[in-house]
């Protein structure tokens, strides 16, 4: 018993519509989050203390 090819593209679209808006909003999102850090200037980490507990 196979499904019917509509049924595919039933399914096809239900994932496919809501997914849309979130992917539009998320790529300029992904943009500034990567155009941000470029600017952002690594540190070296502090050295080590030599405290003993």
């Amino acid at each position: 018993m196979t499904p019917a090819p509509e049924t595919g593209d039933l399914i096809i679209s239900s994932y496919n519509d809501p997914l849309t808006p979130i992917v539009i909003c998320m790529v300029p999102l992904g943009v500034t989050a990567a155009v941000v850090l470029v600017f952002i200037k690594e540190k070296p980490p502090p050295p080590p203390s030599n405290t003993t507990f």
